[in-house]
């Protein structure tokens, strides 16, 4: 049951507040960390702290772009997630490591455009570089979602943390 403040009272994945095993699943929409830590050196400080919340969050980067420093609790080691105007979605509550409530609010102090090309762009480099595979910004919410399934959140667990209306999307 939600509180005054809008944030749930229980921690539904408190046991998965991060992915933290590599995966090699062979899908062309996820990566393994051992990528990340790869690319992740090659890029400036901002595009590491957002791959690095998009990665222990698995939030859209225009949710990403519309944080507000009270949009996180540092304490509790929550972020409130915007809900889509357009679309009529009500956002959600997502629970995070400490490490990543830091990094979202390092992020909202220097801000990120409304648009990821530019993250898009660094990673494209990077990989280029490294000789990797590239992979989209948006590809670090289809690897955070793959690693939740792997690591048994519940369906209705992860629905709920990827905000999606219909469990069928998940």
């Amino acid at each position: 049951s939600p509180e005054a403040g809008g944030f749930l009272e229980v921690n539904p994945l408190a046991k998965y507040p991060i992915p933290k095993r590599p995966r090699d699943s062979g899908k062309v929409k996820t990566f393994s960390l051992d990528w990340w830590s790869q690319v992740r050196p090659l890029l400036n400080e901002t595009f590491q702290l957002c791959g690095d919340v998009l990665l222990g969050s698995a939030m859209r980067w225009s949710s990403l772009s519309r944080l507000t420093p009270g949009d996180v609790d540092l304490e509790r080691c929550v972020i409130r997630l915007p809900g889509n105007m357009i679309k009529g979605k009500d956002g959600t509550t997502v629970y995070v490591s400490e490490v990543v409530a830091k990094a979202a609010l390092a992020v909202v102090a220097h801000g990120v455009s409304k648009d990821s090309s530019a993250m898009g762009n660094a990673l494209e480099r990077a990989c280029k570089k490294l000789g990797l595979p590239h992979f989209s910004p948006h590809c670090f919410r289809h690897t955070a979602a793959s690693m939740a399934i792997e690591d048994g959140v519940r369906g209705p667990d992860l629905q709920r943390r990827l905000a999606h209306a219909n469990f069928q999307t998940t």
